[in-house]
């Protein structure tokens, strides 16, 4: 796949399946990716007075996604599928996702988040 096409397909399903509360500073991103795309960036988003960016890294069993915005005092939810994951990490630590019917979610607030999410 070319550059300017990943990048395209990169930028729809990340910013796609993305929902802001900005009177609450809250952004929820719930990533779909086509398994051919094994990894991508999208930097900058401007969401109110927060800048957001996304990256993300797949090998066969794991993929990881590295997050970091500007504005500390937003927080993100980052959600995925009920049954897609078996094992969740914050940061490098283990952590149990909390589940609302059929999604499992994490919240942080901190600027940069590294989830790593393995099958």
């Amino acid at each position: 796949m070319d550059k300017c096409l990943q990048f395209h397909v990169v930028a729809m399903m990340l910013v796609h399946n993305c929902d802001t509360n900005i009177g609450s500073k809250a952004i929820k991103l719930s990533p779909s990716l086509p398994t051919a795309l094994t990894n991508g960036q999208l930097d900058n988003v401007i969401i109110g007075d927060n800048s957001v960016s996304v990256g993300f890294k797949k090998t066969s069993n794991t993929t990881t996604y590295t997050i970091t915005q500007r504005a500390d005092d937003w927080t993100i939810l980052f959600q995925q599928a009920t049954g897609k994951y078996k094992r969740w990490k914050l940061n490098g630590k283990r952590i149990k996702p909390i589940q609302k019917d059929d999604i499992l979610y994490i919240c942080t607030a901190n600027g940069s988040a590294k989830i790593t999410l393995t099958n």
